[in-house]
């Protein structure tokens, strides 16, 4: 009898109050998630303040030692030795295993603070580290705006070669103390790192761009060499032979170079002096100049004297844009309608 009655009681339940109770069920148990989940974000917003606060701390702390080395004249290969010692100092002063990986994060940074340290670098230092900063807070600036009126964001080329602007100071410090290891020419004068100006870091940035990069571009133009060369085996088309000749002699090296030319040809070097850092990353000294300008090194054995230069004004020959890549003397035929559209297929497949 009783169960007769639940069943009828059942049957007066309409489908929608039967979904709507299984709803507050559901949502009883997800609420379950809310205040450890709210907890993970306080943490994670704590945390990025925290993170954001331990850069600002580096480049303050960066900008300080190239201060000290400058003042002091301290020797490159003395600033090695007392780093390796300090090091070495950290490691044995750290035993407590909670402080391991602050102990490693030290380390890393005594190997960092060496590069603003170095000759080459300290004397402009600051001045190209609020350059940089210019350059990069005028581009998340940008990036704000267009998201903000929710059109196609502008292109971030210093953001997609470098993630982070501590990262990107030192990566200009790199290139300007081993400028050979970043690919540049020694012998060559105008082949350097030049840095006035927030255009400078961008044209830079372009340069490097890892989806541009010139490796990647020769390996690609070698699979294309290498389909031209089939297809004059089998046909011994005159064009085909030509395009794979041309093709086939193409180097990473040439790429780079010509990609630098064009960018040098797009913007001329900045006549005006690089306009004010509004929000430094760290609170640097007063700069009566926005650029140092310091004299060439005299020439040695030594590496420093192959470094780089953030701003070789001194140099007339750097001012001057780059020679346009001259056209070549071989006179061919124009390709086919016919094999233009294979060597098109054939770039798209090596893309």
């Amino acid at each position: 009898m009783a169960n007769a009655q639940q069943d009828q009681n059942n049957d007066q339940i309409s489908p929608a109050d039967i979904i709507q109770s299984i709803a507050n069920e559901i949502q009883a148990l997800a609420r379950g998630i809310s205040g450890e989940h709210q907890d993970m974000l306080t943490a994670k917003n704590v945390f990025q303040g925290k993170s954001g606060d331990l850069v600002n701390k580096r480049m303050i702390l960066c900008t300080e030692i190239a201060r000290l080395a400058d003042e002091q004249d301290w020797k490159d290969e003395h600033i090695k030795v007392a780093a390796d010692k300090a090091k070495a100092m950290i490691m044995s002063g750290n035993n407590d295993p909670s402080l391991a990986e602050t102990s490693k994060a030290m380390q890393v940074f005594v190997s960092q603070i060496k590069l603003p340290a170095h000759e080459s670098v300290r004397g402009q230092f600051e001045t190209v580290r609020d350059v940089i900063h210019d350059a990069w807070l005028t581009e998340q600036e940008n990036l704000a705006a267009d998201k903000k009126a929710k059109v196609t964001p502008r292109p971030t080329p210093i953001k997609n070669f470098v993630s982070r602007e501590y990262e990107l100071v030192l990566r200009a410090c790199r290139e300007v103390i081993d400028p050979a290891a970043y690919g540049h020419n020694i012998s060559d004068a105008s082949d350097r790192l030049i840095i006035r100006s927030a255009q400078d870091v961008r044209d830079w940035a372009e340069l490097n761009d890892p989806d541009k990069d010139p490796d990647k571009a020769e390996a690609k133009l070698a699979t294309l060499a290498k389909s031209l060369n089939e297809i004059s085996k089998i046909f011994g088309l005159q064009e085909v032979t030509d395009a794979y000749a041309k093709i086939a002699g193409v180097k990473s090296s040439s790429l780079r170079q010509a990609r630098q030319a064009k960018l040098k040809s797009q913007h001329k070097p900045a006549s005006a002096p690089a306009k004010a850092v509004s929000t430094p990353v760290a609170a640097p000294k007063a700069v009566s100049t926005p650029v140092v300008t310091t004299p060439e090194p005299a020439p040695d054995t030594n590496a420093s004297a192959s470094a780089g230069v953030f701003d070789p004004m001194a140099q007339e020959v750097l001012n001057e844009p780059a020679p346009a890549p001259q056209p070549a003397t071989t006179t061919t035929t124009q390709p086919s309608p016919q094999l233009q559209s294979v060597i098109e297929a054939l770039m798209k497949d090596a893309a």
